[in-house]
């Protein structure tokens, strides 16, 4: 089964939208989560997107599902262009649509799914800077990316320092590089509020309202399945961290600047994950993408019957948090 993953083929595309949906078939069928905030972002606001899963949630869940299809391919397109893996393969769109499998609340869409897109897109602009010839223009747009990415979802602020931080660690910057990361951040800014000012009546504004989706957590809707989760999740980590630092030594110097800020922005997704008042719940999508690139290198062991074993593992946690806890 491996190899067809580790084919670049439209037989092992098709091969990941299968997965997907058999993967997720059991939550098509799920009932509505009540009093769920799914379209409130900080200052952007999609009520419509509540209306709609609480009338149809199965088709609601249905084109949730086909956007996590897309990102999946989109964090694999990432991988494969950038060489991170040594080779072209589709291992990270399999473990993204795997590892969003385990729990209901991670394939409905939210505005923590909607920031987390646009986060990996400047994730996917802050990498190709390192052979970028006009690195100006792309920390200009990374500014701008990153001020939307807040306005849907709040917690993104943390990247902010960040962005600036990678671009630091993949190359040279001038202040004028800098200028125009600043200026990218404020442009977003100044169109919100120039638009509310001159229309306030939009769908999209509404005065007063801002929702900082920061609270702790008040509750564990399963304990017995959180535990599995978190025994599978932690001991793939340790197994992906030790088979990366074994094989990324072989890489050139820049793939190894790539993968310390894939790194660095895997851990900045931690607490953006943790402050919801359900554990885990919707924004834990963020760092389940960097964590998919990462799970990449459990499937890369030299001995095949290894790979097998982790790929038999997981399913098996899989069908037992889905169908008997």
């Amino acid at each position: 089964m491996l190899q067809l993953f580790r084919q670049n083929t439209i037989a092992t595309a098709i091969a990941i939208i299968l997965v997907a949906f058999l993967a997720k078939f059991k939550y098509l069928g799920m009932p509505p989560i009540a009093h769920t905030r799914l379209g409130n972002g900080f200052i952007i606001h999609f009520p419509f997107l509540d209306r709609w899963y609480q009338h149809h949630t199965t088709w609601y869940v249905f084109l949730s599902i086909l956007l996590l299809l897309i990102i999946a391919m989109y964090c694999n397109n990432i991988v494969s262009k950038d060489k991170l893996l040594g080779q072209k393969n589709y291992f990270p769109a399999l473990l993204f649509i795997l590892t969003t499998s385990v729990m209901y609340e991670f394939n409905v869409l939210n505005m923590a799914m909607i920031a987390n897109m646009v986060l990996l897109s400047n994730l996917d602009k802050c990498i190709s800077l390192y052979h970028a010839s006009l690195p100006r223009r792309k920390l200009f747009d990374i500014g701008i990316f990153a001020s939307i990415a807040t306005m849907l979802y709040f917690p993104s602020i943390l990247f902010i320092p960040f962005f600036l931080l990678f671009a630091l660690v993949l190359r040279s910057i001038s202040i004028k590089d800098v200028s125009a990361y600043l200026l990218g951040l404020a442009l977003p800014w100044l169109f919100y509020f120039s638009l509310g000012y001159i229309s306030r009546k939009s769908w999209w504004y509404k005065e007063n309202f801002i929702d900082f989706s920061i609270q702790l957590p008040a509750s564990i809707p399963n304990g017995m399945q959180l535990l599995l989760v978190s025994i599978l999740f932690i001991a793939l980590f340790v197994y992906a961290l030790y088979m990366k630092n074994k094989l990324t030594n072989r890489f050139s110097i820049s793939i190894r600047k790539k993968w310390s800020i894939i790194m660095i922005y895997l851990f900045v997704t931690i607490p953006c994950g943790i402050v919801a008042s359900q554990f885990p719940s919707y924004p834990w999508i963020l760092f389940l993408t960097p964590f998919s690139i990462l799970l990449s290198y459990t499937f890369l062991h030299h001995k095949e019957k290894y790979n097998i074993f982790t790929l038999y593992l997981f399913i098996a946690v899989l069908v037992c948090i889905q169908w008997l806890l």
